[in-house]
């Protein structure tokens, strides 16, 4: 399993595709460290700590 810092730098891109992978990077770094840790690992904003909150909703209600 790749750590966070290796998992950022592969879904830090501008491509479309990869804003998915770094929204569930932030996610992850939210669950286990909260947003300090997203935001000093992963350098993320405010407005990306409320997608990745919204985006790990969504996909919870996919799940179930």
């Amino acid at each position: 399993m790749k750590s966070l810092v290796e998992f950022d730098a592969h879904a830090s891109g501008k491509d479309e595709g990869l804003k998915e992978g770094r929204l569930e990077a932030i996610a992850l770094a939210l669950r286990n460290g909260g947003e300090d840790a997203a935001k000093g690992l992963l350098n993320a904003s405010e407005e990306e700590i409320q997608e990745a909150k919204e985006w790990e909703k969504k996909k919870h209600e996919v799940v179930k």
